[in-house]
């Protein structure tokens, strides 16, 4: 019936049910076995049978003890248990013969229950206790007070008596060791879970030190200040900062050293307002790297009392660099006010609209013409009732995804208005979330057009009636093309849409010789706002050189600045030849004058060297033959032979140079190699004499042109090199050719005594002989130049004195 009123306790803690239910267990059985034992009290001591009654106060005792234990009171219960159970066993033992009554030995149970019940240390109390109460028995009893020991302490009241106490002390003692053990058991388990919540916390901390160690943002743990030490920073901090974690660790003043002076004092201002307040810091600062470039960092930290360190405050935390983020800020914010900007001066009616058609942005000009529209639709504005209605389609249609672009014509206060209405959607993803638009009236600029129409036709009919090409060029360096009228493609063969597809087509049209010059009278009009007037030439669409007259001026407005410059081309390819032949034709005849002052020289000077010789001679002659001396007759004679021989070789050079130019053969095409060789017969004699060694090159190309006058240009060159080898050992001749600049050059080269640069154009000057004791007229190198040139070519040389000399020519028209 007990165990049914009360049951087994259960609570949320496990510690608690088990007290309950031990101590349930001991008073129940201390119920049981006070019944049995005052059965068999009664049964065997009848004589003694009244002294039962000490034990009555067991059942409301019990009875108290499982309420307590049914309200939770475990602890209360406990203390209940002993104290009462340690009162009854007193007062029986004070009633029945003191420290020799079977109640005093009793007190054990009391001890044993407070030991388990209620603590250990309530076991010395209550043992304590019970010593002082035996103590005071055995004073009393001297004293005759405590009646001494009687029939009560027979052996069967004994044996009844201390039977009672064994079976409590042995359930207790029970009870103890199951509770010890128990708690082994438990203790064990909690070691066990100890371990492994210790091995889930060091792989955990494994866990967390990799996710620190490799997060992009650094954690930190440091005192507070300025100089405070840092007692932990992750290794993210050397990519952030530059520094490894030893370094920053190793110098408290590292970060304060490196934090922008600006930013010093707002942040340990703030760095102490928070800690005041007692709230997370945050605040964004800008920090100077290792390598001395500066990032901005977000700093975010919260403060903690450290135990190790005496309850000394310390800010844990992290560091971020956002300076990507930053440099975003200011580009979004820059864009916004970039945004802001454009919209304001958009000189006409611009709108924003969401998508329920309310306007919910306008720029000034719209509010000066329409009125404040935000929060209104389209059927609340001020307007005709068709330009409403224009409105309203055109607005479904842009909310619909259509992208507008429509002219509206309306009449309004009697004047006809155009308006041109330009719209987009706005999209998030694939949703249209409002629209923009911009309203322009084009009433003016249509007015403007009609008359910049008819001024245009005027003009352009003005313009391409004429035989020059006008142009427009931008007023900037290079003077990209904006017009140029079509008479340019009479001219040069290219279209006006030539120039004006590519600005600078122009220019790519330039010959190179004019290039840098044209350039650069651009730039000194751009400077002085002068036009400069000149000639220059430009490759027609056939490959053809055309010479344009240009005419400039540069046009500025009322304020002086430069606007463009515009100008007359005219094709003076004509005039331009005519002072082309003009400049060869005087330049021929200078050339011509000089060579008959030379001519005349020689008549005067080499011609009459020679008969003044033979009248010498001839005088000579006749004494000698009036004498009979026929030794000295013959010597007059053969003096007078080489006067006649001379003079005659002398004016077969002159004819001969004379009707160079005059007197030519047809051109034809032959090899350079074959000119060579027939050369290379004519001059065989002189070459075997001086043992002299000719090194040809191969492939030489073809040329076209008079083939006997070729042969005369390379024997006269074998045979100068021949005569001025001096005393060279081994001597060597090399004829070849060169390719520079897609230019073909030939060349004869000698290992010979050399020419001083002094004399290198005296050379091919008529009748120049630098040595007068060497055998020749002083017209071999004059007929070559002449021959050269006329087959328009170029001749020069290159030579050091004593370091040989090389002939180089070139000759158009080869293969």
């Amino acid at each position: 019936m007990l165990t049914q009123i009360f049951p087994l306790p259960k609570f949320e803690d496990e510690e608690l049910t088990r007290s309950a239910i031990q101590l349930r267990t001991v008073t129940l059985a201390m119920f049981a076995i006070t019944t049995l034992f005052i059965v068999m009290w009664s049964f065997f001591v009848p004589q003694a049978v009244f002294r039962s009654v000490y034990t009555l106060p067991i059942y409301p005792l019990c009875l108290w003890l499982l309420f307590l234990i049914r309200k939770g009171k475990v602890k209360l219960a406990g203390s209940v248990l002993v104290a009462g159970v340690w009162i009854v066993l007193f007062f029986a033992a004070a009633f029945n013969g003191g420290v020799l009554a079977p109640g005093y030995s009793g007190l054990l149970i009391t001890i044993l229950a407070a030991g388990i019940f209620i603590g250990r240390e309530w076991a010395n109390r209550v043992a304590l206790i019970s010593v002082i109460g035996g103590g005071a028995f055995v004073y009393l009893e001297r004293q005759g007070i405590l009646q001494a020991i009687n029939e009560v302490a027979n052996p069967m009241a004994m044996w009844i008596a201390q039977g009672v106490f064994f079976f409590m002390a042995a359930s207790l003692l029970q009870m103890g060791t199951e509770r010890i053990s128990g708690a082994l058991q438990r203790a064990q388990h909690e070691i066990d879970q100890r371990r492994k919540a210790e091995e889930q916390l060091l792989a955990a901390e494994k866990q967390y030190r990799e996710l620190v160690e490799h997060v992009p943002a650094v954690i930190y743990s440091a005192e507070i200040g300025p100089n405070g030490p840092w007692l932990y920073v992750s290794p993210g901090i050397f990519q952030l900062s530059g520094y490894t974690p030893e370094e920053w660790m190793a110098d408290s003043q590292l970060w304060y050293s490196r934090l922008d002076p600006e930013d010093r004092e707002r942040f340990l201002n703030g760095e102490k307002q928070a800690l005041e307040e007692g709230r997370r810091f945050s605040m964004e600062y800008r920090f100077r790297r290792k390598d001395d470039s500066m990032i901005w960092v977000l700093d975010e930290s919260f403060y903690v009392a450290d135990d190790k360190s005496n309850g000394q405050t310390i800010m844990q935390g992290y560091m971020l660099d956002i300076t990507e983020n930053k440099l975003a800020e200011e580009r979004l914010r820059a864009n916004e006010i970039l945004l802001t900007t454009i919209i304001e001066n958009i000189p006409f009616d611009f709108w924003v609209c969401d998508e329920n058609d309310r306007y919910i942005l306008q720029n000034p000009i719209s509010k000066r013409l329409v009125g404040d529209v935000i929060g209104k639709t389209v059927s609340d504005l001020d307007l005709p009732s068709a330009v409403v209605n224009a409105y309203q389609n055109q607005h479904l249609r842009i909310l619909g995804g259509e992208s507008i672009r429509e002219e509206e014509t309306h009449e309004q206060n009697g004047k006809l208005h155009h308006l041109l209405m330009i719209g987009a959607p706005i999209r998030d993803n694939d949703k249209v979330r409002g629209m923009i638009g911009m309203t322009i009236d084009m009433t003016e600029q249509k007015q403007a057009q009609e008359a910049l129409r008819e001024t245009e036709l005027l003009y352009r009919t003005l313009v391409e009636q004429t035989s020059v090409a006008i142009y427009r060029d931008a007023a900037q360096e290079g003077a990209p093309s904006i017009y140029i009228s079509p008479q340019i493609e009479n001219m040069i063969g290219y279209s006006p849409e030539d120039f004006s597809a590519e600005p600078e087509f122009w220019q790519s049209l330039l010959h190179p010789d004019d290039h840098h010059r044209v350039l650069e009278d651009i730039k000194q009009m751009l400077a002085s706002g002068r036009g400069i007037a000149s000639e220059y030439r430009m490759k027609a669409k056939n490959g053809e050189w055309v010479w344009l007259g240009d005419e400039p001026v540069v046009i500025k407005n009322d304020e002086g600045n430069l606007l463009y410059i515009q100008g007359v081309l005219t094709d003076v390819t004509k005039q331009k030849e005519s002072e082309a032949q003009r400049e060869t034709l005087i330049k021929e005849l200078e050339e011509k004058n000089s060579e008959l002052e030379r001519f005349t020289y020689t008549v005067s000077h080499d011609l009459k060297a020679p008969l003044i010789t033979m009248g010498g001679f001839l005088g000579y002659l006749e004494k000698d033959a009036l004498s009979g001396n026929v030794e000295k007759l013959r010597l007059d004679i053969q003096r007078i032979s080489e006067a006649n021989r001379k003079m005659e070789t002398l004016l077969n050079d002159l004819l001969e140079l004379s009707r160079i130019g005059r007197k030519m053969n047809p051109p034809e095409m032959v090899p350079f190699g074959q000119i060579i060789s027939e050369a290379f017969i004519r001059a065989e004699s002189r070459l075997n004499q001086r043992k002299i060694d000719v090194m040809v090159m191969t492939d030489l190309p073809s040329i076209n042109g008079d083939r006997n006058r070729l042969i005369e240009v390379m024997q006269n060159l074998l045979d100068n090199a021949a005569k001025f080898m001096g005393d060279q050992p081994n001597p060597v001749i090399e004829i070849g050719a060169e390719t520079k600049e897609d230019e073909v050059i030939f060349f004869v080269r000698d290992n010979g005594i050399g020419i001083d640069p002094k004399f290198h154009k005296k050379i091919f000057e008529l009748f120049d002989k630098l040595n007068p004791r060497i055998e020749g007229t002083g017209i071999g190198l004059a007929l070559v130049k002449r021959i050269i040139e006329v087959h328009g070519g170029r001749i020069w040389i290159e030579s050091q004195l004593g370091q040989g000399a090389t002939f180089f020519f070139t000759l158009p028209g080869m293969k």
